[in-house]
């Protein structure tokens, strides 16, 4: 490469910043000695986020023995990988395969070849020989799966080999009457404190504000609350998990708000979950995407218009919580550039860069 065009390009970037550069023979010294501090991130900023449904599909693209995989986790570290998404509240944790035969719904889906009740959670025919890629009406159908004992050692396991610590997302949809069954969650604390497994935080649910338009379910705001005092109070039973970090609720749906409505639906939603939850979060977490990955275009990825979106959301997000809920840490709790699995073509590649610089940058110098 043209050294000499590299070094002016650099150059002209970090002039943009104010930032004292000097160019000499190819190298690019900068010095940031001289700037004052703007703000402090988390040192687990950024953190990573996989969707639950890897479980279901038996982790087929997820390779944890990949020391290129293992070597670029480990650079994150330290960092939080949560296991989420709206297949966690599809999930039913059975500690061993031998147990699947006490499962009370025997309509659990799973790619456990070893058993009886297996069937690819993909499929849409009985014998499993279909498969459907269309994970929104696998959800609309509300297919159940199972995460064995196996799969959260090894997931806890890579989380310890690169430094990371594991967030879990427990299914608010284990229900027994109005409230949170916490039966299958007591088994998986259970399962980890008889495995050594103690370096885990929790959440409960994703998007209950919008579980009626994933899995056609309604969530009181105000019995989330009371479900995430229960869940909290389960914790504290246990020697290994009492000090456990416990964040939530997941709100989405910010980007509905805006200057012209005098009321945002999600902030309403998460202020009925604050007032029942007893204080017990020790971080409030919502999510955010700037599009439609069904239907956004390039020209939206580099429209100032859309990255615009996020700091109007922000700032919205953080002056309600610093209000509601003072002290409390505000976690962006998942994001990236499309929802939906992601706009095909355009967030797998360099112009997504885009709208994480913006994302990365703009959290940086916020009071958030």
């Amino acid at each position: 490469p043209d050294m000499g065009l590299l070094c002016s390009m650099l150059l002209c970037s970090v002039l943009l910043c104010s930032v004292p550069v000097s160019c000499y023979d190819g190298v690019l010294s900068v010095d940031v000695g001289q700037l004052d501090q703007i703000a402090t991130v988390s040192d687990r900023f950024l953190s990573v986020a996989i969707d639950s449904h890897v479980v279901a599909e038996r982790w087929k693209n997820f390779d944890f023995q990949s020391e290129k995989v293992l070597n670029m986790a480990a650079v994150l570290a330290p960092a939080y990988m949560r296991l989420g998404g709206t297949a966690a509240d599809l999930l039913t944790f059975v500690p061993n395969t031998w147990d699947l035969g006490n499962i009370p719904d025997k309509l659990t889906w799973n790619n456990l070849t070893s058993s009886e009740y297996s069937r690819p959670w993909c499929s849409t025919s009985k014998d499993g020989s279909i498969d459907n890629e269309n994970l929104s009406k696998l959800y609309k159908e509300r297919k159940k799966f199972v995460m064995t004992g196996k799969d959260l050692e090894t997931l806890y396991n890579f989380c310890e080999a690169v430094g990371w610590s594991l967030l879990f997302d427990l299914n608010v949809l284990k229900r027994k009457g109005k409230s949170w069954y916490s039966g299958n969650a007591k088994q998986l604390l259970h399962y980890a404190e008889q495995n050594d497994l103690q370096n885990i935080s929790f959440e409960l649910g994703n998007e209950p504000n919008s579980l009626k338009h994933h899995l056609n379910f309604t969530l009181p705001a105000r019995q989330l609350g009371k479900d995430f005092w229960k869940l909290k109070a389960l914790l504290k039973q246990s020697t290994f998990f009492e000090n456990s970090t416990l964040v939530g609720p997941d709100v989405n749906g910010v980007r509905k708000c805006s200057p012209l409505h005098k009321t945002c639906k999600a902030l309403t939603y998460l202020e009925k979950v604050l007032s029942t939850s007893g204080g017990v979060l020790d971080a409030i977490t919502w999510h955010q995407y700037y599009l439609d990955g069904h239907t956004a275009n390039l020209s939206q990825f580099v429209d100032v218009n859309v990255l615009d979106q996020l700091h109007y959301q922000l700032d919205l997000v953080t002056s309600f919580t610093q209000t509601r809920s003072p002290g409390t840490p505000l976690w962006l709790g998942e994001t990236s550039s499309a929802y939906g699995g992601g706009a095909h073509g355009l967030s797998n590649s360099f112009v997504a860069g885009f709208n994480w610089l913006d994302k990365e940058l703009y959290v940086f110098t916020s009071k958030s």
